[in-house]
């Protein structure tokens, strides 16, 4: 998957820098990877009335869901 997420590249490398400036290297990196895949199904015109913070709030409530989930079992909210 490349970096043309269907989010829109400019609110991609918004939420990008963001990652940056918030997290480590190494997290930032997985939340950027995240943050693509996440958007990835997305129209555009379903995403271009998000705000910035919009965006980055369900990436990072996404990730947290994900992250409670044992790899053999289902999380669903």
């Amino acid at each position: 998957m490349g970096q043309n997420a269907n989010v829109g590249n400019m609110q991609l490398s918004s939420l990008n820098q963001k990652f940056s400036r918030a997290f480590g290297k190494q997290k930032a990196a997985s939340l950027k990877s995240f943050a693509r895949q996440y958007y990835a199904g997305d129209s555009h015109a379903d995403t271009s009335n998000y705000a910035l913070g919009q965006c980055y709030s369900r990436v990072l409530d996404a990730w947290a869901l994900v992250q409670q989930r044992k790899s053999s079992t289902p999380k669903i909210q």
